[in-house]
């Protein structure tokens, strides 16, 4: 892992409230953040390349079948800082999961990691509230 990586995203999760220690996070960490109102958003170093996701336990094959288009509509919004410019929905071990690999350009000023993540809890929001009555 690229250190500037670590000790930018270490400074940048300590400005928003969320102290991590440099020393905590290697090629192998992943940082959860924690929230009440929303699955957790975790950040996880794979292969150098920094990922912003979040497990959707609220999701199942049903939640396709009453929303599909709906969904799909949603995810196709436009996120700063996210390689394809759209975060990926995918089916993980333990169920779905929302996805997006930072590009590498969001480390060259501050302020892009909070907005990255801003982005990416607010849609996490949005698509928790609007279908997770579903199950």
């Amino acid at each position: 892992m690229n250190y500037n990586i670590a000790e930018r995203l270490c400074k940048t999760l300590n400005n928003m409230g969320y102290p991590v220690e440099e020393n905590q996070f290697d090629a192998h960490s992943t940082i959860e953040i924690s929230f009440a109102n929303i699955p957790s958003l975790f950040f996880s170093v794979i292969d150098d390349r920094l990922w912003l996701w979040s497990a959707l336990t609220w999701m199942d094959s049903s939640t396709f079948t009453s929303w599909g288009a709906e969904l799909w509509e949603e995810l196709q919004a436009a996120l700063c800082w996210v390689v394809t410019g759209q975060p990926v929905l995918g089916l993980g071990s333990e169920g779905y999961e929302l996805k997006a690999l930072v590009d590498d350009h969001c480390f060259d000023e501050e302020a892009r990691l909070e907005e990255l993540l801003e982005g990416f809890y607010v849609l996490c929001v949005r698509l928790h509230e609007r279908f997770s009555q579903s199950r």
